[in-house]
């Protein structure tokens, strides 16, 4: 398959006032990874949404692999990895409870389950939270698990939602680390989309930028009339 992603006229509206894709156009090939840049509320976060299933386009489509988004079995046709900007967790458990719930889901038997959330997390360098529970957790040890909990299986797409902008230069680096280490563990031609505020930031990882603004996608230096293919 030539295309991995791809949005055909993609629209997007939760109103008649607020258009959040406004026909956007975009194709992503096997080992693709992008930066989306723009400011809050730009629809960087409804375009992640709607590439994840989440969100259902008012107009056009959404292909992976070359199947509409809503027909994708996640479980099984395509591993699909979501790095919200807000962590999602049973914060009144403890690390391992929600990693090993994980692969519980998947079906993995317990003995499995444990040695390879045991695994990962001494990789990752984080085994000294595993008996914590989340909700004591800090914002940047939060957001180390969930890339750590992507490194539980194999990924073919990772979405991140400005998952460094609001962390100081030392939990970054941290952050940084951490998310190299999963794409190792990726898959070879895994496609990566980072939606930011400021793609500096994720220039190590994603080289070519994309704009977004009121709803228009745009290749960076192009007028935001552009589309992207």
């Amino acid at each position: 398959m030539d295309t991995v992603v791809q949005l055909k006229e993609a629209t997007l509206a939760y109103n008649k006032d607020y258009c959040a894709l406004c026909s956007v156009d975009l194709a992503l090939k096997p080992g693709d990874r992008i930066a989306v840049e723009g400011e809050y509320g730009c629809g960087k976060t409804s375009l992640l949404r709607v590439i994840a299933g989440l969100e259902q386009l008012k107009k056009g489509e959404c292909l992976l692999n070359g199947r509409v988004v809503n027909q994708v079995d996640f479980a099984h046709d395509i591993s699909l990895g979501f790095l919200s900007r807000e962590p999602v967790f049973f914060e009144y458990k403890t690390v391992r409870s929600n990693l090993e719930w994980v692969l519980k889901s998947r079906g993995v038997v317990k003995s499995e389950r444990e040695s390879l959330v045991q695994k990962v997390m001494d990789e990752a360098e984080l085994g000294h939270l595993l008996d914590k529970k989340i909700r004591w957790l800090s914002k940047v040890e939060k957001r180390l698990v969930q890339i750590a909990r992507l490194m539980l299986r194999p990924i073919d797409i990772l979405l991140c939602d400005e998952i460094l902008e609001e962390f100081d230069t030392v939990a970054q680096n941290s952050i940084i680390k951490l998310l190299k280490l999963l794409l190792d563990r990726a898959r070879e031609k895994c496609v990566v989309i980072f939606a930011c505020t400021n793609a500096k930031l994720y220039h190590d990882f994603a080289p070519k930028v994309y704009n977004l603004k009121y709803g228009v996608l745009s290749a960076q230096g192009e007028g935001n009339e552009a589309n992207i293919q």
